[in-house]
C-alpha cells in the first residue's frame, strides 16, 4: 500500500530486516527498494506515474529495468525527488546505494 486508497504492485520489492514491521498479512507499507521491468505496454506507467508515486510514498530506491534497451537505471530519493544514480548498460553493473555490496551484472541479467 502506498497510502490510503493507492496500491501499487511493483515487479520486485525489498524490505530491509530493520523495517520488517512494515510487512502485514494482507499488505505492507512502502518498501525500501522497488524495481520495475518495463515493456512497451507499461513504459508510460513505470516512467511517469509510478516514478512520481514511489517518490511521494518515500521509497528510497527505484530501479527501472529495460530489457529492450538492455539498461538498468537506479534512482535514489533525494529531498523527495528521484535522482539518477547510475544508468548501467549491458557491459556494466548496476549498484545499489541502499544495499552496499549489492550489484547486478547487466550482461548476466540480459543473457
Amino acid at each position: 500500500m502506498m497510502w490510503a486508497g493507492k496500491i501499487r504492485e511493483p515487479d520486485l520489492s525489498f524490505v530491509s530486516h530493520q523495517h520488517a514491521h512494515k510487512i502485514g498479512e494482507r499488505y505492507y507499507e512502502p518498501p525500501d527498494l522497488v524495481a520495475e521491468v518495463i515493456s512497451p505496454g507499461t513504459w508510460r506507467t513505470d516512467r511517469r506515474d509510478k516514478f512520481s508515486e514511489f517518490a511521494q510514498a518515500g521509497i528510497p530506491e527505484y530501479w527501472i529495468v529495460d530489457p529492450e534497451h538492455e539498461t538498468v537505471e537506479v534512482f535514489v530519493l533525494d529531498e523527495g525527488v528521484y535522482r539518477l544514480l547510475v544508468k548501467a548498460t549491458r557491459e556494466e553493473s548496476a549498484d545499489s546505494a541502499l544495499l552496499p555490496g549489492f550489484d547486478v551484472a547487466c550482461e548476466e541479467l540480459f543473457a
